[in-house]
């Protein structure tokens, strides 16, 4: 009785230190690769809804070198915008693993294309460096802030802004990418530039070389 009795106590105590238990049904429908395993997680409430992070929230890696992003990647946020999002999220949990943020709905987000995330009282914004954005309810988030600032910083393996005309300038972004040898780097311009523009994207190819021999990256 004695021994039941302080299973359950230790039973109850480690629940309220490091969450629940993911669902065996929750694990296996993720579909983990080999070698992926779950960092954390944290039940989701309702239908997602689309939308972007507001103003003030901490995004793209700030002046950095190896191994980290400047000001956080996660940040906090007062309220979203309505935005082009990469669809809803039914009830369900939010799944941090070693590779990717898996969101209901079958979204597999792996870290190196996770541009930057934000959070507020209802919930968790992510945008992706292809300009998806994804909107999940958290109403207990539990550690998953923490374990996706981490994962993305560490994605991270440098970042430097690039002035380029009188227009602005573009970050040059090294990402690790899982299994490449290579980092992948990616050019995130400023606002009112245009990707697409032949002379931009020539002269942040010629940063970009200018970047890469400096750091030896």
């Amino acid at each position: 009785m004695a021994g039941s009795s302080f299973s359950r106590a230790f039973s109850g105590l480690a629940g309220a230190l490091f969450g629940e238990r993911l669902p065996s049904e929750v694990r296996t429908a993720l579909a983990l690769e080999p070698g992926e395993r779950v960092l954390s997680h944290a039940p989701t409430a309702g239908e997602g809804t689309a939308g972007g992070s507001g103003e003030g929230t901490a995004g793209r890696s700030d002046e950095g070198t190896a191994g980290g992003s400047g000001e956080g990647t996660v940040g906090r946020t007062a309220g979203g915008a309505a935005g082009r999002s990469g669809g809803s999220a039914g009830a369900g949990y939010a799944v941090a693993t070693t590779l990717a943020l898996h969101l209901p709905g079958g979204h597999r987000l792996p870290w190196h294309m996770v541009d930057k995330a934000t959070w507020d009282e209802t919930g968790l914004t992510v945008a992706m460096t292809d300009g998806e954005i994804h909107r999940v309810p958290l109403p207990e988030p539990g550690l998953l802030p923490e374990t996706i600032r981490e994962r993305v910083t560490s994605s991270i393996v440098a970042s430097k802004h690039v002035p380029l005309d009188a227009r602005g300038g573009v970050r040059l972004v090294a990402r690790r990418v899982p299994g490449a040898e290579e980092p992948r780097w990616e050019f995130v311009f400023d606002p009112g530039l245009d990707p697409g523009d032949p002379g931009l994207r020539a002269l942040a190819e010629q940063a970009l070389e200018e970047v890469r021999r400096s750091l030896g990256v």
